[in-house]
C-alpha cells in the first residue's frame, strides 16, 4: 500500500484515509440521493383527489368515502350507468355513490396515467362534454 509524504517530508497514512472517507461520503451521498429520487418517484405517482373539474391535459379525480363497502358488480353497474351522461352530472353520481373517477382522455386526447387497479375508481373518456366510455380500474 502506497504512502504519502506528509508535512516536512515525513510518510504519513494521512492523505490516503482522507481519500477513504471521501470516497465513503460520495457513496453514502450517491444512496442518499438515489433513495431521495427513489421516494419523489413513488410519491409522484399519487392520485390527486382535489375533486376539481378537470382542465385539458390533466388527470384529474374526484374522490368521496360515503360508502367504500360497495360490490364490484356495483362498481361496473355505476361505470355502465354513467356513459351518456354530461361530465359534470357523471363526477357527481360517481362522487355521491362513494367512488373516486378520473378523466383519462378528452375530445381524442388521451392523458397519462398510473397503472394501478382502484376497484373503487370509474376511468372516464370524455367526447363532447359526454361521458362516452366508463371503465372501473
Amino acid at each position: 500500500m502506497p504512502h504519502f509524504s506528509g508535512p516536512g517530508g515525513r510518510r504519513s497514512g494521512y492523505a490516503s484515509i482522507r481519500e477513504a472517507i471521501m470516497i465513503k461520503g460520495r457513496t453514502r451521498l450517491a444512496a442518499a440521493g438515489g433513495m431521495l429520487a427513489a421516494v419523489a418517484l413513488l410519491a409522484a405517482c399519487g392520485s390527486d383527489n382535489t375533486g376539481t373539474k378537470p382542465s385539458a391535459g390533466s388527470t384529474p379525480t374526484s374522490s368521496s368515502t360515503e360508502d367504500p363497502s360497495m360490490s364490484s358488480t356495483g362498481v361496473e353497474q355505476m361505470a355502465a350507468s354513467v356513459v351518456g351522461m354530461s361530465e359534470d352530472d357523471a363526477l357527481k353520481a360517481i362522487s355521491d355513490a362513494g367512488l373516486t373517477s378520473r378523466v383519462v382522455a378528452r375530445d381524442g386526447e388521451e392523458f397519462p396515467v398510473t397503472m394501478d387497479l382502484q376497484p373503487d375508481r370509474i376511468n372516464l373518456t370524455i367526447d363532447d362534454a359526454k361521458v362516452t366510455k366508463a371503465t372501473v380500474g
